[in-house]
């Protein structure tokens, strides 16, 4: 390999290092502003429940998770208080 070779595949490594770190501040970027203006909504809500079901929604949203649940165990058995289905299902039962 000639000098000029080394050169180019010196620079190739070198294009292929910032286009890696320029992704992960880009994702850490949108992560922040996401965080944002949730904090922002989450200010404006009064009411705990509503808090919850926003929250349960933009991480389902956000995260493509089909399924957001928050609850709590009550005598061995989970009780759903509130949660997010992004698939259009409206309330959830379990079985």
């Amino acid at each position: 390999m000639n000098k000029l070779e080394r050169k180019i595949k010196e620079l190739e490594d070198n294009i292929k290092v910032l286009e890696r770190e320029n992704k992960r501040l880009t994702e850490s970027s949108e992560d922040i502003l996401f965080l944002e203006q949730t904090a922002e909504k989450i200010k404006k809500i009064e009411e705990e429940d509503e808090i919850i079901d926003f929250l349960l929604e933009r991480i389902s949203v956000a995260k493509d998770i089909c399924l957001a649940a928050f609850g709590y165990f009550n005598k061995g058995k989970i009780e759903i208080k509130n949660s997010f289905c992004n698939r259009g299902e409206k309330d959830l039962y379990l079985t």
